[in-house]
């Protein structure tokens, strides 16, 4: 009886935070969220193209002005290093957001806080690069 408690409370525990994390990235959710003005503040490559043990980790910093801007009709504004750029965007569900032909996973989206990423196969190298931003 005991173990059956405990796996039931496992089961529970389990289903309580899988139902919380889809909500955090419903598409109703990033929508409301992402709006708005966000300070770039750096870029993180990391290259799966390592030796054995080896890490290679590549991280750029924002400059001043760099930032996205997400507005309610889809449109994508950014300055990344000095060039301004105008795209759509679009929030796909599944924690993913599309603009520049490109798919990006929404790793973390608060209030003040977003962090997105992307896999990248170059050759015979896999980058993932994350793009942190903070309002």
């Amino acid at each position: 009886m005991k173990k059956l408690m405990i796996a039931m409370l496992f089961m529970i525990s389990l289903v309580a935070i899988s139902g919380c994390k889809k909500d955090e990235f419903s598409e109703e959710t990033v929508r409301k969220k992402i709006l708005g003005k966000w300070k770039f503040i750096s870029e993180e490559g990391q290259s799966d193209f390592a030796s054995p043990g080896e890490v290679k980790l590549l991280i750029i910093y924002g400059k001043p002005g760099d930032y996205f801007l997400f507005d309610t009709e889809g449109k994508l504004t950014y300055v990344l290093y000095a060039a301004k750029n105008t795209t759509n965007y679009t929030i796909e569900g599944n924690g993913q957001i599309k603009f520049d032909d490109n798919y990006y996973t929404i790793d973390k989206l608060t209030d003040d806080k977003l962090k997105l990423s992307i896999r990248k196969n170059n050759y015979d190298d896999t980058q993932t690069i994350s793009y942190n931003f903070t309002k």
